[in-house]
């Protein structure tokens, strides 16, 4: 699939021209490419403002990295059902989503639990994902995320983890 790029705006004007009406000339350096979206599969959140107290700077940084990979991963297999057919602990929840028994945004909040389990420096056993938005009572952190995933699912989930722990990547 061919990239298309565009001419870059640049901050300086032609010589001898007003600089308060001015147009920016057009620089030779190309735009950034635009990233293809893989498989078409749209899959969108948005982390909820709300703060725990004790949270710290990097962990909104840590789920959203671990978001992202989730993205890449479900376009990878062409969507949530796709992404967890391919995974064996998902895929008894997969089959009861598919016969109606179970929630689609319940197979998303454990997907993200694998991920953000897998990839936390300390603290894995203590990091779970509800659908739902939960309210911290003090002993957990909570970051609630706005979700959608093509037409497979949409609401509320919360990821939660021990107050004592800071999210962060093993890398």
């Amino acid at each position: 699939m061919p990239l298309a790029t565009a001419p870059v705006l640049s901050t300086e004007i032609a010589p001898g021209a007003d600089p308060a009406t001015a147009e920016p000339m057009p620089s030779s350096l190309p735009a950034e490419p635009a990233l293809p979206v893989p498989s078409g599969i749209l899959f969108e959140w948005e982390l909820q403002p709300d703060q725990h107290p004790m949270e710290a700077d990097g962990e909104r940084f840590f789920i959203d990295e671990c978001l992202k990979t989730l993205a890449d991963l479900l376009g990878q297999h062409g969507g949530l059902m796709g992404y967890a057919a391919n995974q064996k602990h998902l895929q008894r929840l997969a089959s009861k989503v598919q016969e109606g028994e179970a929630n689609a945004l319940l197979l998303l909040a454990r997907s993200l639990e694998d991920i953000l389990q897998q990839k936390a420096r300390v603290g894995a056993d203590s990091i779970f994902v509800e659908h739902g938005w939960m309210m911290s009572m003090g002993n957990k952190k909570v970051v609630k995320i706005a979700v959608q995933c093509t037409d497979e699912c949409e609401g509320g989930i919360s990821v939660c983890w021990d107050w004592d722990k800071k999210l962060e990547s093993r890398s």
